[in-house]
């Protein structure tokens, strides 16, 4: 496996360069960035994670964790018992979520409140829902402006600087169900589309398009609403 001291010998940086770009810690000139993120792709190069796991052990990382409250199902209840449980498992990295709180559905969250806690406490690293992204904008900024990283979980943050995404592909979904209501059918297929949402919901709606798009490929398939 290739490691940081081959890519900067190739790139001829020094080996810290390397690491600023590998782990952005620091500003490093476009063009040396590109060709050494370009060597260690071509190199395969993957982070040594049980040193890095080292590393977090001298560190005490606390993680917000953001969601709706939503009264439509138990998802989010399921989500948030992932999260706490698996806490445990980073405990022995000095990794702990510190406050998993909840924001209104369709209102989307006080930006205010939340501002005063990420300036009051320190944060090491945010989770939130990307469904909520818009009314997030203010706290994404300022987690961006402060360099504090974040993921996205069920709905993906389109933007630049979201550190990775955590979900499934809506559009498979979509296609899949539409694949299964067809399968082992012939002539006329009937299919209802039944959703809480009321159309403003990105999951849903990146399901129910791919649904419709499916469903052209059979002749006999007629879409009941």
């Amino acid at each position: 496996m290739a490691t940081i001291e081959e890519i900067a010998k190739m790139a001829g940086v020094s080996r810290g360069t390397v690491d600023r770009v590998l782990h952005e810690r620091g500003k490093v000139a476009k063009e040396k960035e590109e060709l050494i993120r370009k060597i260690a792709e071509e190199l395969g190069y993957r982070p040594n994670i049980a040193g890095r796991g080292l590393s977090i052990r001298k560190k005490n990382l606390r993680i917000l964790f953001l969601r709706p409250d939503s009264s439509h199902g138990h998802f989010y209840e399921k989500v948030e018992e992932g999260v706490l449980s698996y806490e445990k498992t980073l405990e022995p990295f000095n990794v702990e979520v510190r406050h998993v709180r909840r924001m209104d559905w369709y209102v989307g969250f006080d930006g205010g409140r939340i501002l005063n806690l990420l300036k009051k406490e320190r944060f090491d690293g945010v989770v939130l829902d990307g469904i909520l992204w818009k009314t997030n904008a203010q706290v994404i900024r300022y987690l961006e402006e402060q360099g504090i990283p974040y993921v996205a979980y069920n709905c993906t943050v389109p933007r630049e600087k979201v550190l990775a995404y955590v979900g499934c592909s809506y559009e498979k979904a979509g296609r899949i169900a539409c694949r299964l209501a067809a399968f082992g059918r012939t002539g006329e297929i009937r299919v209802g589309i039944a959703s809480y949402d009321f159309g403003n919901i990105e999951s849903s709606q990146l399901r129910i398009k791919a649904f419709l798009e499916e469903a052209e490929k059979y002749d006999g398939m007629q879409i009941v609403f």
